[in-house]
Order: C-alpha cells, then structure tokens, then sequence
C-alpha cells in the first residue's frame, strides 16, 4: 500500500525483470537489515485526498476495517504506536507481540489505549472513537525478541472495558494454505510511496492494501530450525528490476499492481485477512544490504532489487508476517 506504504508503512506496496544476482537463487550467508515496525508516537498528519488512491488505500471509516485498532502503547521505555486486530469478543485485541516487550522479549508495558475508526465525516474520512484502556497483555510463550527466526511475535491485549459496539469483531484464519493467497493488510503506521520510502510522521494515517504471502521464513533462509509461522512477501512495482523473489529466488511475480502496499512503522500489530478473518500480523521489514565505502556509506551494487538498498519500506524489500493458524490453540 501507499504507506502502508503503497502500500507502504508498517507500512505501503509495488513491482518487476531482470536481477543481474547470479545463481544459484539464495540469501544465505548475505548480509541484511531488518527492523520491527513499531513506532515512537507523534501527532498524525492529514492525509491526501487524490480519489483513486483512497479508493484503493484509504479504509472507509465505520466499515469493515474499522476494528483495526490504532494502538498506544506505554512502556518502561516510552510509548509507541501499533496496530492491532479487534477479536469476537470484543474485550481482546490481537497485536505483535515486540509492541509491547524489549529487544529480549521482556513484558515492559504499563499501559495503553486503543481506539477505532468507526465514525465517518465523509467518504474516507472520520473521527477515532474515545480510547479504551488496556488493562493487561499476554505475550505468546515462545517470543524471545527473535521475530527474524524465532517467530511467535504475538500478544494479546485485553481492554479495561469491551469496545465500542460500532467496531468489527473478527474472527482468525485457521486454514493452513496461506502461501500463494492474496491478503488485504490494514494498520496505522507511518504513510509514503514505494518509490520514495516512508513520509511524514508515524501514525500520520490509516492505509489498507493488498499482497501476497510466497514462503515461509524456514524455506526463505534454507534452514528447518527457523519458525514456520514467519510468512515472507515483498513489495513489488511491475518491473523485474525490483521484483525481490525474482532476483534472489528465481520466483518471477511482478505484483499486483496498484492495489499492493508493504508495512511502514506503525504497522506492527496490524492485521492482513483472508476472506474477513485475521491471517497475519505484521511483525518486520527486512532488505539485504551491500556495499560500503570509506565513510560508510552504502554502495548499491548492480542487481540489487531494493531501490535505495536501505530499510525505509520501499520497492525490492521483504517483509515478514505471524502466520495466524500456527498459533490458533493458543489465540482461542
């Protein structure tokens, strides 16, 4: 998306035809940047208003997204904007689970709010309800800060008070044949372009877009210890230049055009769904990185996807969600 970027930020979304990266079709061993896209808080800014691109990215206020919840979460360490995805009960938001823990896995919140676009001023625009507070967060178990290869990067939420009747309950996905599928992501993070990265400040709008999900982290990196329930996609623009399945595996897709947006900040937490159920939810970007010079800075060498080979949510990048289904047992 358009930020998500356009997609794009956690976040907006693109396409693309040749890599000159020689065989065999791998990254391993290649040297990579990678971030959680979580976001320090800062005031929102107005959106734009050109109508086709709200018709694609722009969610409608008081419509079926409006239980995508905009997160502020406070921490030992400050607070921080995520997304998150309103539960049937209405009492319980599922979101990343580094939205709400340190580097190392350690539960440091102490609070929060969630609020929901369910009161439309127009035909993409509204006003957030009155924040609910959270009362209390359970991290998944198995999340130890690892959301690259450990996976489990999920939490969930429980609010002081049930949410606002008007927000859409959702329900998770539980079919396991994720890869392959198209998904509709949606969040609150940082807004942009995917030729130009993320713009303005985190939170500064609501942007919902398409992608789809190619392999998992295991497959990704060639190695069965990495966490099946990490799904793997990438920001595509049309053009094989910037296709990055295509110029590291050989998996020639040139994307979906204008519907398809990638993460930005602020997205994490956020959901992707599958036939109106939650499927995924975004947990990383990640890019892989060449070259630098003397003073440090990057050289980007000829066949490299990424169109700035620099983490910002751009054309050529991965991006990584929780695979939902994995963890159904422990959701319910």
């Amino acid at each position: 998306m358009k930020s998500l970027i356009q997609l794009a930020a956690p976040f907006a979304l693109a396409l693309v035809a040749t890599s000159a990266l020689a065989a065999p079709k791998s990254v391993a061993g290649l040297a990579y940047e990678a971030a959680p896209y979580y976001a320090t808080t800062q005031p929102s800014t107005p959106a734009g208003t050109e109508t086709p691109y709200n018709t694609r990215h722009r969610p409608a206020y008081g419509g079926p997204q409006d239980g995508v919840a905009r997160l502020i979460i406070d921490t030992t360490e400050g607070s921080f904007l995520c997304s998150g995805a309103l539960l049937g009960d209405g009492l319980h938001i599922l979101t990343a689970a580094h939205c709400v823990t340190d580097g190392a896995g350690v539960l440091t919140t102490i609070g929060g709010t969630a609020s929901f676009g369910i009161t439309p001023t127009g035909s993409f625009t509204g006003l957030l309800s009155a924040p609910v507070a959270i009362a209390s967060v359970t991290v998944n178990p198995g999340w130890n800060g690892d959301y690259l290869f450990n996976g489990y990067d999920l939490a969930i939420l429980t609010l002081a008070e049930a949410a606002p009747i008007e927000a859409t309950r959702y329900d998770i996905y539980r079919e396991s044949d994720e890869i392959g599928r198209v998904g509709t992501k949606s969040g609150w993070g940082t807004i942009g372009q995917g030729d130009v990265g993320t713009v303005g400040s985190p939170g500064s709008g609501w942007r919902t877009g398409q992608n789809m999900w190619e392999m998992s982290a295991a497959t990704f990196w060639e190695d069965d210890t990495v966490n099946d329930g990490i799904m793997m996609y990438d920001f595509d623009n049309g053009l094989a230049a910037n296709d990055a399945f295509g110029a590291y595996f050989g998996l020639n897709d040139l994307g979906l055009g204008d519907m398809e947006v990638v993460s930005a900040p602020g997205d994490s937490g956020g959901p992707t769904f599958i036939d109106g159920k939650v499927a995924g939810i975004t947990s990383f970007g990640l890019t892989f990185t060449d070259a630098r010079d003397a003073s440090g800075n990057r050289i980007c060498l000829p066949g490299n996807p990424d169109i700035f080979c620099a983490l910002n949510s751009s054309y050529g990048e991965f991006a990584g969600d929780t695979r939902v289904s994995a963890y159904a047992a422990w959701i319910d």
